[in-house]
């Protein structure tokens, strides 16, 4: 197992959970991978998730941003009877999908990956230039070095977001986005020799490939 801890917080959303996520975050309560966006829909954070019926549900919340989600939720919260609250285990990620969790753990199969939700420490073993170049391959671009407070569209178009779900906090503006034109941007990953050197300073997440010995990076591009 090649194995990494991340920088991320567990959170807990509880009773009413699938009805929460419905209300008010831009993927449905079943998918992998969901946000919340503002009015505008720009995005206030992203985030990994896992339903557990429909009173509870685990958000796995990069943690430079969980004081965010939290003021941003708390007037919605204040409605309702859902609570989220913060729970100590940690998060780790498995690049070879293969971990087999242990009575009380969580996992959810991500990028070709597995993230791993538990209550104990683990042996790590990968460094952190081997697992931003393992995000670039596989497109796993990180809230805060990569993109934030962005149109959600603009950083993916299918991962995030649900066209079919209806009505949200923010879904007004994501499916007109969506259905009468399309993102202004998209972030991708790119060869920086491919760019303008003025422009390889918008380049983040940098890293040299070994198998074809270029520097790759995401960077926002316009939509073509």
């Amino acid at each position: 197992m090649r194995c990494i801890r991340l920088n991320k917080t567990v959170m807990r959303l509880t009773p009413k959970a699938s009805q929460f996520l419905m209300d008010y975050s831009a993927n449905t309560p079943e998918a992998p991978q969901n946000a919340f966006v503002d009015l505008k829909g720009k995005i206030v954070a992203t985030f990994e998730q896992m339903r557990l019926d429909e009173d509870n549900s685990i958000l796995v919340i990069e943690t430079p941003f969980i004081q965010r989600v939290q003021k941003h939720l708390e007037k919605y919260i204040s409605l309702c009877d859902t609570r989220l609250s913060v729970v100590p285990d940690q998060v780790y990620f498995d690049l070879e999908g293969r971990y087999q969790p242990q009575e009380g753990e969580y996992v959810l199969p991500l990028h070709d990956g597995t993230l791993v939700i538990t209550s104990r420490s683990m042996d790590t073993n990968v460094s952190e230039d081997e697992f931003r170049l393992y995000r670039l391959r596989h497109h796993m671009p990180l809230q805060g070095t990569d993109y934030d407070d962005v149109m959600l569209l603009n950083v993916d178009e299918k991962r995030f977001a649900s066209f079919t779900k209806g009505c949200y906090l923010g879904q007004e503006i994501i499916a007109r986005v969506h259905h009468r034109g399309k993102p202004p941007q998209r972030l991708v990953v790119q060869n920086a020799e491919a760019i303008d050197e003025e422009l390889q300073g918008n380049m983040t997440s940098q890293c040299p490939d070994p198998e074809s010995g270029r520097i790759l990076g995401f960077m926002f591009v316009e939509h073509e």
